[in-house]
């Protein structure tokens, strides 16, 4: 339900499915980490490929 929402506030159907899917695994991961450092470096990577390396 939150990706869905997260999805919708893009105001955008080109970008809702890709909103609903990163905010899946954004979920998915903090579930999985309990971690908001993790959440905010993997968005950081997503959104800026060049931070990786």
């Amino acid at each position: 339900m939150p990706a869905g929402l997260f999805g919708f506030a893009h105001m955008n159907m080109y970008q809702y499915v890709d909103a609903v899917l990163i905010g899946m695994f954004l979920g998915w991961l903090y579930e999985r980490t309990r971690s908001r450092q993790a959440l905010y470096r993997t968005a950081c990577s997503l959104r800026h490929p060049s931070v990786i390396g």
